[in-house]
């Protein structure tokens, strides 16, 4: 009778893990998990600000009330405020993805509370000019 022998398969992710490697303890899992939560919260809500301040922007400008300090975003404006606001958003969508990619990393932190500062600082502003227009 034949004997019948066993093939060895070489799998592409056998030597993906190196044995020598700890494992991280369930604390340190769990604050990764965390700032990544938090991270994607304060991701979102740039998002938001950065299209209030869009929207307030081309509302401040058609109304003559302001100008865009940026002459490339001015430009774009000038274009038409649709192609203004899909640049505005992409940047700041691209931005978001970066600091995504880098969560663990300590800048990805800073940049994010350094971008939420940029724009809550804009929207008073915003509002500040809402107030002046209104009388109050």
């Amino acid at each position: 009778m034949k004997e019948m022998r066993l093939k060895t398969i070489n799998l592409p992710w056998k030597n993906m893990v190196d044995a020598s490697q700890e494992v991280p303890s369930l604390p340190e899992v769990d604050n990764h998990i965390k700032r990544l939560r938090w991270l994607r919260w304060a991701l979102l809500i740039l998002f938001v600000l950065n299209v209030l301040d869009g929207w307030l922007t081309i509302v401040w400008i058609k109304e003559g009330l302001a100008y865009e300090a940026n002459p490339v975003m001015a430009y774009l404006l000038h274009i038409h405020p649709a192609v203004f606001m899909l640049v505005k958003l992409s940047l700041v969508f691209l931005g978001s993805l970066v600091l995504l990619r880098f969560y663990n990393k300590p800048m990805a932190i800073v940049g994010v509370i350094l971008l939420l500062s940029v724009y809550s600082t804009l929207l008073v502003y915003h509002g500040k000019g809402m107030m002046m227009f209104a009388g109050l």
